[in-house]
């Protein structure tokens, strides 16, 4: 049997003390996980203990220093051998192989989360004997922002060097997504690039959830297969905030600064109505670099933001923006109210997030009332609708001007009754010269 040093074993069996996993947790009668790692670990020697004494010639009767593991009439066999694919006493498995990723480690115990190895199909990442360390939280799962643990959330750093989308986690669109191209990339051999290659009305997408520092960097090229109605997109959280559409044929790095914290970046092509193809028609992503990594301050487990934990995995407070309910009124919004003039105003919200009390007037507008409240009507126009004021026409006639809908002057003088002058005036302004005249 392959032998660890007894501090390095009984470090791991510690730390499973911290961990959740059911099919990894260390078995036994003792009341904790750490006396229960010591009788493991224990059992363990001793059986390597009782196989060293009978290898090196003890064929009698055993003595009160080592336990016989099989009765066999005073002469023992060949000591327990671990990795020989036999579930020997004193072993919890045997797979006979020295591989520590599956469900038998090669010191023939059972995988447990925290044993310094990420096993296949149950764990994402396993911290060891360190509890939580950054991207990997203490139930040996990914570290992100709403897995109701509190704890690093790593950044996302990915030039696509596998050569597959497995990590980190990508969500890929369906049915056209972005996929492992070799060859010609921004870093390294690989990129991803759009596969909606000649598909009207379609697009094609990728997204991850990861942590920010602030700044999120990315290379991209490609060609679309009609300018101007295809579109190329990079969203935060839903929101665009790079969108491109000519040719791009050469690598281009594009950066943008954006709020600290967890966020959803999403890549698209959008396609438009014209299913021709010319060029490349498809982009291309690599080098991605959103920073982190990010220290949570708390996981509640959902993407809510009116209550204590924001969906970033922020904690809530009066000015983020959101109203949390059962405490605040309101968090940087406005509400609608009634002036003492009677005009419809706005409240303010105040600094600790409670409706001002306040609320303001409107500007004035053109209407014949007092909207701002100062005690005059549409007192910031040239005239208020529907006033006159004296003017002579273009054949020196006097007549009125009115302020019109707008508050603003006509431009029109007119008399109250036409002018008989040969046609030189249309003096009250109906459209004719002269009517009721005798011909001139």
């Amino acid at each position: 049997m392959r032998r660890r040093s007894r501090k390095a074993v009984l470090a791991m069996l510690l730390a499973a003390a911290a961990c959740g996993h059911d099919w990894n947790a260390p078995d036994g009668d003792a009341s904790s996980p750490a006396e229960d790692g010591e009788a493991r670990l224990d059992a363990v020697e001793d059986a390597v203990a009782d196989g060293e004494a009978d290898a090196a010639g003890d064929h009698g009767a055993d003595g009160s220093e080592a336990r016989d593991l099989v009765e066999d009439g005073g002469t023992d066999g060949p000591p327990p051998s671990c990795g020989n694919g036999v579930l020997d006493p004193g072993e919890e498995c045997d797979d006979g192989n020295e591989r520590n990723e599956d469900e038998c480690l090669d010191a023939c115990l059972r995988p447990w989360c925290g044993d310094g190895y990420v096993h296949e199909g149950f764990e994402e990442c396993d911290p060891g004997g360190l509890g939580i360390v950054p991207g990997c939280d203490a139930d040996c799962t990914l570290a992100a922002c709403g897995d109701g643990t509190t704890g690093i959330v790593p950044g996302l750093l990915d030039g696509f060097e596998g050569g597959t989308l497995a990590s980190p986690p990508w969500e890929n669109g369906t049915p056209y997504g972005f996929a492992p191209v070799a060859g010609d990339a921004a870093e390294g051999v690989w990129a991803v690039g759009s596969t909606n290659v000649g598909v009207r009305d379609s697009t094609a997408w990728i997204q991850a959830r990861a942590a920010t520092s602030g700044r999120v960097c990315f290379w991209f090229m490609g060609e679309s297969a009609d300018r101007g109605r295809d579109e190329f997109r990079f969203l935060v959280d839903g929101s665009a905030e790079f969108v491109e559409s000519r040719a791009q044929l050469a690598w281009l790095q594009v950066c943008r600064d954006v709020t600290p914290g967890v966020h959803t970046f999403r890549w698209e092509y959008d396609r438009g109505r014209r299913a021709e193809v010319a060029g490349l028609d498809a982009y291309f992503i690599d080098g991605i670099d959103t920073g982190g990594p990010f220290v949570e301050e708390c996981d509640d487990a959902n993407l809510e933001n009116t209550d204590a934990c924001l969906a970033t995995c922020r904690a809530a407070s009066c000015g983020d923006g959101f109203v949390r309910a059962d405490h605040e009124e309101c968090d940087g919004n406005t509400r609608s109210c009634v002036t003492s003039c009677g005009s419809l105003g706005v409240e303010t919200c105040g600094p600790a997030c409670s409706w001002s009390g306040i609320c303001s007037p409107p500007a004035e507008v053109c209407n014949g009332l007092d909207d701002d409240c100062d005690g005059s009507r549409d007192e910031t126009f040239p005239c208020r609708a529907g006033a006159g004021r004296a003017c002579a026409n273009a054949c020196d006639r006097p007549g009125t001007e009115l302020c019109d809908t707008t508050c603003n002057w006509s431009g029109a003088c007119c008399a109250a009754t036409e002018l008989c002058d040969c046609g030189r005036c249309d003096d009250d302004c109906d459209g004719l010269t002269d009517e009721g005249c005798v011909p001139c």
